[in-house]
């Protein structure tokens, strides 16, 4: 019998059939990528735990891809702690401003006038959420009203004391200064508690402004 008339043998079929099923499973798997529409690959598609950090390139999650407010108390790890905020600037007749928002919170600003030569100066404190209702933010803290013409008065509160809004307000009726200030901690919901120091003044008669200053630290 010639060489060439000799028949294959099994392990020569088997190597074949091997090599033939490789290249099916090949164009076959090339032929269902290439078939997926362009974004058609989402949340529902990938299995729990397919995306690891590893997985994840570096810088791909921005803060810009962050819900705000997604982020509370518990997602931070120990010592995480975001920085304190410093504001302080003043304001002529009829300006407004937010100097700062911190911790679910939003503090705002205010300045108006009161008669020819008065003036009041408000800051805001607001809790700010996504959903509703608005749960009210505790806090310890002190506040302390010293408007021009009128006794001093102090108020402290307690960690039972809630709100969803307060003003604090500093007034002058002439040339002179009224201050308010509010020192101490306050909390809304799960977010970082944080610790504040606000003061808003109003100057009368011929300066006519409002001075506002806000120090806002959240705290672990």
């Amino acid at each position: 019998m010639s060489p060439s008339s000799r028949r294959p043998g099994a392990t020569t079929l088997a190597a074949l059939a091997l090599g033939l099923l490789s290249l099916l499973v090949a164009v076959s798997a090339t032929s269902y990528a290439a078939g997926l529409a362009k974004n058609s690959v989402g949340t529902p598609q990938l299995k729990n735990g397919a995306v690891t950090t590893l997985k994840v390139r570096d810088g791909a999650v921005t803060g810009a891809k962050v819900k705000d407010r997604s982020i509370g108390r518990s997602d931070l790890a120990p010592g995480v702690v975001p920085r304190t905020t410093v504001v302080r600037r003043s304001l002529a007749v009829g300006e407004s401003a937010e100097p700062a928002r911190s911790g679910g919170l939003t503090f705002e600003a205010f300045c108006n006038a009161s008669g020819a030569e008065g003036i009041v100066s408000t800051l805001r404190v607001v809790a700010t959420s996504p959903t509703a209702p608005l749960n009210p933010v505790s806090g310890t803290y002190l506040v302390v009203r010293a408007d021009q013409g009128f006794p001093v008065t102090t108020s402290p509160s307690g960690a039972a004391t809630g709100f969803s809004q307060v003003d604090l307000i500093g007034f002058t009726p002439a040339a002179g200064t009224g201050r308010t200030t509010l020192v101490g901690s306050l909390q809304y919901a799960d977010e970082l508690p944080v610790t504040t120091d606000l003061a808003t003044s109003a100057i009368g008669g011929a300066e006519r402004r409002c001075d506002v200053a806000a120090v806002v630290t959240p705290t672990a």
